[in-house]
């Protein structure tokens, strides 16, 4: 007997908490690197760069989480989330350079 994902919506859930909970963990990551980065070259100090950039990601995670997961069109928005951390990872090439 051949089972689908449509005659199982808690494992399409389960998939969709997962892929959700990965992509924000990148789009923060990505972020933390871009905003230490971008701070660097504001002249704050490396350190002090470093922790507002990831007490800024520490407080976005949860509410970009909560965003993607109860979103009516969650695709969509997840397809937004993706293409700017790869606008912010390849920036970041750029910026490394200068510093």
């Amino acid at each position: 007997m051949r089972r689908t994902a449509g005659k199982h919506p808690g494992l399409l859930r389960s998939v969709w908490l997962v892929l959700v909970l990965l992509l924000s963990y990148l789009s923060c990551w990505e972020l933390n690197r871009f905003l230490a980065l971008c701070l660097v070259h504001a002249h704050v100090q490396p350190s002090e760069a470093v922790l507002i950039s990831s007490i800024a990601c520490f407080a976005l995670f949860p509410w970009l989480v909560l965003w993607l997961f109860s979103a009516p069109r969650g695709t969509r928005n997840c397809v937004r989330v993706a293409s700017a951390s790869l606008v912010m990872w390849t920036s970041t090439f750029f910026m490394e350079a200068g510093v």
